[in-house]
């Protein structure tokens, strides 16, 4: 392929490269601007990427190559030899190096100056190499920051631990400083959520400071119901994909489960005409109980969104246990029997057609309990991120691994009203629940005797959440219920 020297050729802005101290990762940003590969995220030598930051600097083709050139000492024309494969590639290829093979996304390095940001050789200086441990070693990929953990409702299948006072929420100041630090460490994907973040009095500004440091959380989850004015603001800002939970359209069903005032209906009604209005396109999520689990309701939620114009998709999903609820499951689940019977009806039965797509999450009704005796890397459902690639920032600063552990003090890994990202990521909690040993581990622990224990917890991918549902919080040492060889549950939090 023949490259015109003169233009300039950047590495396309929807990546990022993220030295990891032993490796190096490209990973594709949360919102594409261009031609590219959708949700990627793989491993290079940290080699490619000293090779790779000489077009990060908005200079032409020519003199990017002599400053590789020179860097490398070969000649200018084998440097446009080496690169050449990764400009405007059309297709995702491997390449390898010293017998390891790296995946390289599409349209890697594109026409035009524009890219994430300048980088330096020395930016991925390396001393030795590891391209096959699990946790990242210099800090999270990503984080998520629980501005607030206030709602604009109380529903009876809450997840979320509401009942915790927060005494010091992270001042404006806080949160600007979490946002550079994790810019700085080049942290990809960085998710807002609350409670509702509306009851955070400065949330215009924290979305006025991600912007600043390109982060574009991509879709808002609300049960808010929002007005014309906070709407535009989110119209200017960029974001296009906005989610309202919406459980039924009958009005005692929407009392029941949310337990607010009737005056909330018809506001939260409102927000959906307006976001059709400023075309928006509408993500509307429904949580099933036995209190809306039904044809007939579901039918009238989802006649009811057709008459918009910018429905874009339905979500459905079942309600699930819950840490923090004094009526839980049994008294409002639907069962799984129920719930299958539905996802049956509107996905195979149903001859209505709808303009927008309906999708059932049957990740919680398959989580395949009892199934696996190989341990945890083989344990069905995704792979976990907590504590290997994410970490979790609640309202006061505190962090923890997973957001359904909130204040859960045995997870709790450290407090950026007092640490950066990376303190907090390298100090000794978190090392020591991602390196755990047997003696760690209660002797009422069938861990701590299985024969599969050192592979299991190399890979830690365990849902600690489900095990102290499972099991109480007393014992979160013990093995996931998706373990052949896990006890009998405590709490069944099976459907």
């Amino acid at each position: 392929m023949n490259f015109n020297l003169d233009k300039t050729y950047s590495i396309n802005p929807d990546y990022l490269l993220r030295h990891d101290i032993h490796r190096t990762f490209i990973v594709s940003r949360e919102r594409a601007k261009h031609e590219s590969s959708f949700s990627w995220k793989s491993m290079i030598h940290p080699i490619q990427a000293q090779i790779f930051s000489f077009f990060t600097h908005g200079e032409t083709l020519e003199k990017s190559i002599k400053n590789l050139s020179k860097h490398l000492g070969i000649s200018i024309e084998n440097s446009l030899n080496l690169i050449s494969s990764y400009i405007e590639n059309e297709d995702e290829f491997k390449t390898e190096l010293e017998d390891v093979e790296f995946y390289i996304p599409k349209n890697f390095i594109i026409e035009g100056k524009e890219t994430y940001k300048p980088y330096n050789v020395n930016d991925f200086s390396y001393e030795s190499l590891d391209f096959y441990g699990k946790r990242m070693y210099s800090g999270p990929m990503d984080v998520t920051l629980m501005v607030t953990n206030d709602c604009a409702t109380d529903c009876i299948y809450c997840y979320a631990d509401v009942k915790h006072k927060v005494v010091n929420h992270l001042s404006l100041e806080n949160i600007r400083k979490i946002i550079k630090n994790a810019y700085d460490l080049n942290v990809n994907d960085f998710g807002l959520l609350g409670g509702e973040i509306f009851f955070y009095r400065n949330w215009k500004e924290i979305y006025i400071e991600l912007k600043k440091h390109d982060f574009f959380p991509e879709i808002l989850s609300t049960k808010y119901p929002l007005n014309e004015e906070q709407i535009l603001f989110f119209k200017d800002y960029g974001v296009n994909k906005i989610q309202i939970s919406l459980d039924s359209i009958n009005k005692q069903t929407l009392l029941k489960l949310l337990n607010t005032r009737k005056s909330y209906i018809p506001k939260i009604f409102n927000t959906i005409a307006l976001l059709d209005k400023h075309n928006f396109d509408i993500q509307i999520a429904i949580t099933l109980t036995k209190h809306n689990g039904s044809i007939y309701q579901i039918t009238e939620v989802l006649d009811f969104l057709s008459t918009y114009k910018n429905i874009d998709q339905i979500d459905i999903g079942p309600a699930f246990y819950s840490l923090y609820l004094e009526n839980n499951f049994d008294e409002w689940g639907i069962s799984k029997d129920n719930f299958d019977s539905l996802v049956n009806h509107f996905m195979n039965e149903n001859q209505k057609e709808y303009n927008f797509d309906i999708n059932f999450d049957t990740s919680y009704t398959e989580r395949g309990f009892y199934s696996c005796y190989k341990g945890s890397s083989h344990f069905p459902g995704g792979a976990c991120t907590a504590n290997r690639t994410h970490l979790f920032i609640l309202p006061d600063g505190k962090v923890t691994i997973c957001e359904q552990l909130y204040w859960n003090e045995d997870f709790i890994i450290g407090d950026l009203t007092k640490q950066s990202l990376e303190e907090v990521w390298n100090s000794p909690k978190p090392l020591k629940l991602a390196n755990l040993e047997k003696g760690d581990f209660s002797d009422l622990s069938p861990c701590k005797t299985c024969n599969n224990f050192t592979s299991c917890h190399t890979d830690v991918n365990k849902c600690w959440v489900d095990i102290i549902k499972a099991f109480g919080k007393e014992n979160w040492d013990y093995p996931d219920p998706r373990c052949a060889y896990a006890p009998k549950m405590v709490n069944n939090i099976q459907f």
